[in-house]
């Protein structure tokens, strides 16, 4: 569970860092893109050191066991993905050639099949936490449709 909770810190900082970043950085002609790769066949694995006591003890049967258990033999490890078709793919998108030519009003490039079942996955969350919280949202604006300030509103409170 921290694993998942230090991913999804990490994911929601990219996620505002590309938001506001992309925001200040247009006018300068200046492109963010927020690359999701999955699992690319590197030799990334062989680079890790396990430490000498074995985390499995205290993990079992969690998300960092398996996570432990994927660098436990260098070398082993399998992944669907061509790293070189990986990083092609991101070098056409970024250049605007090949497969990026008319592309360059996106700014998320989902880098494999995988992660494009994740994506298709958490937009349908998205949009039916959207649908469900509809009562909410929908009824949060100042009375009558105005735009208020806090000075407007501090106003109004006083000459209650």
């Amino acid at each position: 569970m921290l694993a998942y909770r230090f991913w999804g810190r990490w994911r929601t900082l990219g996620e505002f860092e590309k938001w506001v970043g992309g925001k200040e950085l247009a006018p300068f002609g200046i492109r963010v893109l927020i690359v999701q790769p999955a699992a690319f066949t590197t030799n990334m694995m062989n680079a890790v050191t396990m430490t000498g006591k074995d985390p499995s003890v205290n993990y079992k049967g969690t998300v960092v066991e398996k996570m432990v258990d994927v660098f436990r033999t260098p070398g082993e490890f399998k992944a669907p993905n061509d790293v070189e078709k990986g990083c092609q793919g991101i070098f056409e998108v970024v250049k605007g050639t090949g497969r990026g030519v008319g592309k360059e009003g996106y700014s998320r490039l989902v880098l494999s099949r995988d992660i494009r079942q994740r994506t298709l996955e958490q937009t349908k969350r998205n949009t039916d936490a959207l649908e469900a919280f509809r009562d909410v949202w929908e009824n949060t604006g100042h009375d009558g449709g105005v735009v208020k300030s806090m000075a407007e509103i501090e106003s109004e409170a006083a000459s209650r």
